[in-house]
């Protein structure tokens, strides 16, 4: 793949990202499972670290431009989106520096995360204070940067530095609207105008597909510990469905002609008119 054809895919990829980057939370405490491994699990094949971990080797300058101009020209309360996609990769690229990958050592700390002051940035830009909304989520990802990066973290002090006074000041900008929300009742702008409305659509939009994705994560249901207590969980233990399938009686000509009979009405429900 040359570089015009990468820069293509991976804008159509970062477009993409509200409908594809799974936003659930992970924990402090939870292991971190690679993208990769994630989606081979559960076969959706879907993640959008994927491409980026198939090509950054050979275009991970291509791919760094792609990410900022991509992210300069979308709406602020978006933005958020690509903060923790972005994110993800210095997870991904984190990891697997730690299995000895030269490349993507190379690419995390000469790339990634020289620009991540500039992310931050462009997530909660202190000139659209509507953008603050994204700040508690920015807060979140900074501390989990931080455990993410563990040692790591001492070589990369100045960007951290960085990063972290640029989030004090954010916050300071949110003291000063609530204080002046305090004083006035009012931040300057209509409650009800379509921007306000927006804001409160995005933030049920993000939480919606935070919930779907963690409902998709836990669809598998645990076995109790004592296996002589299926009654803690309500599943059967193999020997119980056994013994209740041997004591089914065998299928009789009188069950056969009634299933026949059902099929018949089912199929005559689909026949057209």
């Amino acid at each position: 793949m040359d570089a015009l054809e990468a820069r293509m895919q991976f804008i159509h990829v970062l477009k993409a990202l509200p409908k594809t980057l799974d936003v659930s939370r992970r924990g402090p405490g939870t292991s971190r499972t690679p993208e990769s491994a994630a989606e081979a699990s559960t076969g959706t094949g879907a993640s959008p670290t994927l491409f980026y971990m198939a090509h950054y080797a050979e275009h991970y300058e291509d791919l760094q431009q792609c990410m900022m101009d991509t992210m300069n020209k979308m709406d602020v309360l978006d933005r958020l989106y690509m903060a923790i996609y972005y994110h993800r990769l210095v997870e991904e690229l984190s990891a697997a520096a730690a299995l000895n990958s030269a490349t993507a050592a190379k690419v995390l700390s000469q790339v990634l995360l020289p620009a991540l002051p500039r992310v931050y940035e462009l997530a909660c830009p202190l000139e659209h204070p509507q953008a603050l909304t994204n700040q508690p989520e920015l807060l979140q990802l900074f501390e989990e940067l931080k455990r993410e990066l563990g040692d790591r973290a001492a070589e990369c002090g100045t960007v951290l530095a960085e990063v972290q006074l640029y989030l004090d000041r954010t916050q300071e900008l949110k003291q000063r609207l609530m204080d002046q929300f305090a004083r006035t009742g009012t931040l300057g702008a209509d409650p009800t105008s379509p921007l306000a409305s927006q804001i409160a659509l995005n933030r049920m939009e993000m939480d919606r597909d935070r919930h779907k994705k963690q409902k998709e994560q836990s669809w598998h249901v645990h076995r109790a510990a004592d296996p002589l207590l299926p009654e803690v969980n309500g599943m059967l233990l193999p020997r119980e469905f056994d013994a209740l399938w041997d004591a089914t009686p065998a299928l009789t000509p009188s069950d056969a002609r009634d299933a026949a009979e059902l099929h018949a009405i089912a199929a005559a429900s689909y026949r057209a008119d």
